[in-house]
């Protein structure tokens, strides 16, 4: 089963997620001292989910102890009947003696001709026998289908650890006839002790709602893990297994037109060696943002069929296809605009507005701060503005097409990025409100001639911040600029701490500027502060 669903070739790219498969471990291990915990894995499609879990499989695939089958929900999810058959033939395929072909798994008959203990196929006798009936009962056959992993687990006296890939698809099961809540059936069987659940999904908001929503049959019924974008460092990793260069700005323009996200990274790189061995371009800047342009707006870059498969298949999901599209496009061009002014555009009211704008959060294609909207994925954004005004490229395009567009690719790229600091700001703002125990906002003097990233008061003492996020390190006027700031606002003759955050580290002398100052200055990761 490993090598179908893990072949070779994309082993030899895992990359960077060694935290992760440490934690992953710890599930695994605590599974085994039966103390069973769930976890669940979010992150945007294609950010290494399925990967993790298969490289973790694989890792761990001499332990005869522990079972660790894996299910894509997204290819299983149609009807409860054709579902039930899948999700357990599945199972069967990965555990049974004597392998037969994978499809020949996938049918009711095999449910009582595989070969298994008699235990086991006295409950797929069950199956068997209800999909037999003229009008078999949906809810009882999700029933016995969720339940069959405990019997596996039982009965073979194993732990088992269950891989759910996309788990969110699971919703769809609930829009059939006679099915009710399907995670409330799927809970019943959720707890046990023998039996773990890893599940994953890229519909992020949705996986929110299943575990930390208190009306959710699942409510906290498992840890949560978040994927994150790959660092300067682990793009770097990436790129190498794809091209061997020595010049490091490269791997740091294919860092920012990516934004850490390894899909993007993985195929820039690719598309770099192509047009290097293909035509003999010489490997420097420009060939990396030619490069981007081609994958992400060419009809053959990968980078354009994850864009186009998200925008297509997320839409055709949605209730409100033409103004959800709208709603798209006009984010496209104006940055972080609230609900009152994409209202006016649209000339909707506001309830309907709020109502469109709710669903494309809940998609995960649009983020909320603050009541401005923003696309999560600056790539996404990019292939919007151009695609959707049917500005496409063909594999080889022409000179005078691609200079134009990388004449705009700098412009746009820099709006997607202050963009995508405002989005920092706000996850700093959680983490850090969180860890010091105090209230952060942002703040803008009344005359607007200035403005602090984030400001808190905790026992009569005021917590300054100043985020820097961006591709290059803080230097000595960085941190003058604070100060002067500082100096000009109400805040001058309070009591105060002051903190700078980098994205990209800070040259020797902005540390030396900063210390003399009472400045701390604080890494990505908020590391080097405490309460």
């Amino acid at each position: 089963m490993l090598d179908e669903i893990y072949p070779k070739s994309m082993r030899s790219v895992f990359t960077n997620r060694e935290s992760e498969l440490k934690q992953l471990c710890f599930f695994k291990s605590e599974l085994v001292a039966r103390r069973q915990k769930n976890l669940c894995i979010m992150g945007p499609r294609r950010y290494g989910k399925s990967m993790l879990i298969k490289e973790f499989i694989l890792r761990g695939k001499n332990d005869k102890d522990v079972l660790m089958p894996y299910i894509n929900l997204e290819s299983l999810v149609t009807t409860p009947y054709d579902f039930t058959v899948r999700f357990v033939g599945v199972i069967n395929y990965q555990i049974a003696i004597g392998k037969q072909d994978y499809f020949e798994y996938l049918t009711k008959d095999a449910l009582i001709t595989t070969n298994l203990p008699s235990p086991l196929k006295n409950h797929l006798q069950k199956i068997y026998h209800e999909l037999e009936k003229a009008s078999p009962n949906p809810s009882y056959l999700l029933t016995l289908a969720f339940s069959y992993p405990g019997q596996v687990s039982k009965i073979l006296n194993k732990k088992m650890m269950l891989f759910l890939d996309e788990f969110q698809e699971i919703m769809i099961l609930g829009k059939q006839k006679n099915v009710g809540n399907p995670l409330s059936l799927f809970r019943e069987h959720f707890s046990l002790e023998d039996t773990s659940y890893v599940l994953a999904g890229s519909i992020v908001s949705m996986l929110e709602y299943i575990f930390s929503n208190a009306d959710s049959p699942l409510f906290a019924q498992a840890e949560k893990m978040y994927l994150k974008p790959f660092t300067r460092e682990a793009t770097a990793a990436l790129v190498d297994k794809n091209l061997k260069l020595r010049d490091p700005s490269i791997k740091n323009m294919i860092y920012r037109y990516s934004s850490g996200h390894p899909f993007y990274i993985y195929h820039i790189a690719k598309r770099i060696q192509m047009l290097h061995d293909i035509q003999d371009m010489e490997i420097k800047p420009e060939l990396v943002k030619k490069a981007f342009v081609i994958e992400t707006l060419s009809v053959d870059g990968k980078i354009y069929d994850l864009c186009d498969y998200i925008y297509r298949i997320s839409l055709s999901k949605a209730r409100y296809y033409a103004p959800l599209k709208s709603i798209l496009n006009i984010l496209t061009s104006e940055e972080r605009l609230n609900q009152s002014q994409i209202a006016r555009k649209l000339r909707l009211s506001q309830g309907a507005t709020k109502e469109y704008l709710n669903e494309l959060v809940k998609l995960g294609i649009v983020a909320e701060e603050g009541n401005r909207y923003y696309y999560q994925d600056p790539v996404l954004k990019y292939w919007v503005a151009y695609v959707q005004r049917g500005i496409e490229l063909g594999g080889f395009p022409n000179k005078k097409d691609l200079m134009g567009l990388i004449k705009e690719l700098d412009e746009k790229f820099q709006k997607m990025s202050s963009e995508l600091g405002k989005a920092k700001e706000y996850e700093f703002k959680v983490r850090l409100e969180k860890k010091l125990d105090l209230k952060l906002r942002n703040y803008s003097s009344r005359d607007g001639q200035i403005e602090l990233d984030l400001v808190g008061e905790k026992n009569g003492e005021m917590y300054i911040f100043e985020i820097k996020w961006r591709n290059k390190s803080v230097n000595i006027k960085d941190i003058i600029g604070f100060v002067n700031k500082i100096k000009k606002s109400s805040f001058a003759s309070k009591r105060k701490k002051l903190f700078v955050i980098s994205k990209s580290g800070f040259d020797k002398k902005a540390f030396e500027t900063a210390k003399n100052h009472g400045i701390t200055c604080l890494d990505k990761n908020t590391n080097g502060i405490s309460k």
